[in-house]
């Protein structure tokens, strides 16, 4: 039987000191956050609508407490937080307990039997009652002002769900600096249509995979639509693939406000047999969903179809070769010879990984300076600035849907890239200084200035 917990105990009340000093994580004191719980209040009006955040956790315990402290932090205050623990078995209930025990806003709901990413979102979506969804996954992290912003944003472009850019991060070589959409260089809101997500989809596309966004939309575009529970990859994709095959407005957004850990003990992806067999039919279920007279689409969803074809029998080939099967091997690369190419990628792919794992890059001390263009700092302040700090101009947040005057993806990669290199020293001025600062994913401290002496709220983020 699956348990509920809501606890009603203390609401968490963030402190608001305009400088705080955390231990670097190496010290080992500090489990749950990495960098300051305070941070200026973003300049998004908060929103009456309620938001269910949606979290399914798998022996996440070790970046738990940050990824609940994100969504706590958010300037949108009128949210639920929904965990689901997939039958973890390490320290997770503890940690979700701990922390219901000081914010009535989080639910737990415990599995007895592991689900998978896709059974577990179920059941929060389930025990939903926002008037908008976001999922996070356990490890990840969100801007102060994601939900705030996106909410605006969404009613104010008139869509269903509304997604961000998401910035990579993380600690092993390579694993930051660089966002998901940051190829499409977007300086105001584009459609996100059925077909460029299917086509996103596809090797050779030129998309990035839409599927890896994480939109907020609307519970009542989702009415009964869930996760297909027997999916265990790719379950996001097919999600919001049919929610938009059911009519549903989608929109992309400039803003980076979902920062993605990239680390070796992320959930493994890999693509067994048993997995793409249940891809395949999917793929052919939605193929029955979609209009049939959108030549695009059609073509669209064929490569799709095609791809995962192959990506079967690449499959096969692999399970082939693992289990000694040499005349099975044989054969396959006789009847399909293109394998031969992706599998030598593949080996290069898996030893290259093998070497970075246990790796991390070794930071080195960085004051670093975040400042709109407009703007000076005092003779007074700026002699506390480090003489080899790093200077970043940053712009003005504009309002939330609003087009931003050049794409933002490439401040999110740089302050990602400084954070996965360095132990960073942060002075942020104004509002445009603190809204960068929640880019960063690594900090041990930040200095506000000018001075207000108001609430503030931060994303907790990991050394």
């Amino acid at each position: 039987m699956l348990h509920m917990q809501r606890r009603c105990k203390l609401n968490l009340e963030l402190c608001s000191p305009v400088q705080a000093s955390l231990e670097n994580r190496r010290g080992g004191s500090i489990a749950a956050m990495t960098k300051p719980a305070v941070m200026a209040t973003m300049t998004a009006t908060p929103v009456p609508e309620l938001v269910s955040v949606v979290m399914s956790n798998y022996r996440g315990a070790r970046w738990l407490p940050q990824a609940i402290a994100s969504v706590i932090a958010q300037s949108h205050r009128n949210l639920e937080l929904i965990i689901v623990d997939d039958a973890s078995g390490d320290d997770s209930i503890a940690v979700i307990r701990t922390a219901m025990a000081a914010d009535q806003r989080i639910s737990l709901i415990e599995c007895p039997l592991n689900l998978g990413p896709a059974g577990a979102r179920n059941l929060a979506l389930d025990a939903a009652s926002g008037d908008w969804i976001a999922v996070i996954d356990s490890d990840d992290l969100m801007h102060p002002a994601r939900l705030a912003r996106m909410v605006q944003a969404a009613k104010h472009l008139g869509c269903d769900g509304i997604a961000d850019d998401m910035l990579f991060f993380g600690d092993t070589p390579g694993a930051g600096g660089r966002t998901l959409m940051q190829s499409l260089n977007l300086t105001a809101a584009r459609d996100l249509p059925l077909v460029d997500f299917i086509a996103s989809d596809n090797g050779g596309s030129g998309l990035p995979s839409f599927g890896y966004l994480k939109p907020l939309f609307r519970r009542s575009a989702m009415g009964s639509l869930r996760y297909d529970p027997t999916l265990r990859v790719g379950e996001d994709f097919e999600f919001f693939a049919r929610l938009l095959a059911r009519g549903a407005s989608f929109k992309l957004i400039p803003d980076v406000m979902y920062l993605y850990r990239r680390h070796s003990t992320s959930l493994s992806h890999r693509l067994t047999t048993e997995i793409l067999l249940r891809r395949n039919a999917a793929h052919t279920e939605l193929e029955q969903l979609v209009p049939k007279d959108d030549p695009d689409l059609s073509a669209a969803l064929r490569r799709r179809g095609e791809a995962l074809t192959w990506a079967l029998k690449y499959s096969q080939l692999v399970a082939a070769i693992k289990r000694g099967q040499g005349g099975a091997v044989f054969r396959l690369l006789s009847r399909h010879p293109r394998l031969v190419k992706p599998f030598w990628q593949s080996l290069r792919e898996r030893v290259a990984r093998n070497r970075d794992i246990g790796l991390a890059v070794e930071r080195t001390p960085l004051a670093l300076v975040l400042i709109p263009a407009d703007t000076a700092l005092p003779a007074d302040v700026a002699a506390t600035v480090d003489p080899g700090a790093r200077w970043i101009t940053v712009p003005s947040p504009t309002p939330p849907g609003a087009p931003v005057p050049a794409p933002l993806a490439p401040l999110a990669a740089e302050l990602s890239d400084l954070s996965s290199r360095h132990i960073l020293d942060v002075l942020a001025v104004g509002d445009a200084g603190l809204h960068a600062f929640g880019m960063v994913p690594h900090a041990t401290r930040l200095r506000v200035w000018p001075e207000t002496g108001g609430r503030h709220t931060v994303p907790t983020s990991a050394a």
